[in-house]
């Protein structure tokens, strides 16, 4: 098995960010991208550093939105990551329910 930084050779850098694609369920952010431009983001987030801090990627599932949307600092946390991507049919269940 390849590692990530084995792939991120193999892709270009993503056209679409995350951001561009964001829905929000109960207040708390998904990014909503298929699999291959979640991949160019996490390899242009790991091979971009240039001297900012370290990046962060949340895989969400309904059980994170519930209790995120009672702990404002998680929700904060999740809210302002670099990539936040959906984990479980839930969500996309959420995500046709919300027209996307």
């Amino acid at each position: 098995m390849r590692s990530v930084l084995e792939e991120c050779g193999t892709v270009g850098p993503s056209m679409k960010s995350p951001q561009d694609q964001t829905i929000f369920i109960l207040g708390i952010r998904v990014d909503n991208i298929d699999g291959k431009t979640a991949l160019e983001t996490i390899c242009d987030l790991a091979t971009s550093r240039n001297g900012f801090p370290a990046r962060k990627v949340f895989f969400t599932n309904v059980h994170t939105i519930h209790w995120a949307r009672r702990e404002a600092e998680l929700r904060r946390h999740i809210n302002n990551a670099d990539m936040v991507l959906p984990d479980g049919s839930g969500l996309k269940i959420a995500g046709k329910l919300l027209g996307t």
